[in-house]
């Protein structure tokens, strides 16, 4: 099985790069907390919390957090695909450490985002 990957340079209006901000950042949000949730729950129980676990977590913690409403605008599937990178790069570092522990997300550094399929940005 093979799997295709396009890199694209999109050429943004001011409303397109404030909603890209937006989907970056909700991204980003997600992806730290749901980091850190990972990392305490690993101190305090010395297991490996799995994705499905990390994913109710999210769905109770962070979606339903009312100081942050703009989360609920946000489709789920940006937050889906989050946490399944998270999965993979914890997956990858336990099966592997060559490949370092995953690492807090800022948006000073490459923000990158895997849309699957199904997925819209645009409200």
């Amino acid at each position: 099985m093979y799997q295709k990957a396009i890199k694209v340079r999109l050429d943004l209006n001011n409303s397109q790069t404030e909603r890209f901000n937006q989907v970056f950042g909700c991204y980003r949000l997600t992806y730290n907390s749901a980091l850190e949730a990972k990392i305490d729950f690993y101190e305090l129980v010395g297991s490996y919390q799995h994705r499905l676990e990390t994913q109710s977590w999210v769905q109770h913690r962070i979606l339903k957090d009312l100081t942050k409403p703009y989360l609920m605008k946000m489709n789920t599937n940006v937050m889906k695909g989050c946490l399944i990178g998270l999965e993979a790069a914890f997956s990858n570092f336990f099966r592997n450490k060559s490949f370092g522990f995953p690492k807090f997300k800022n948006k000073y550094d490459k923000q990158s985002i895997k849309f699957y399929k199904g997925t819209c940005i645009s409200r």
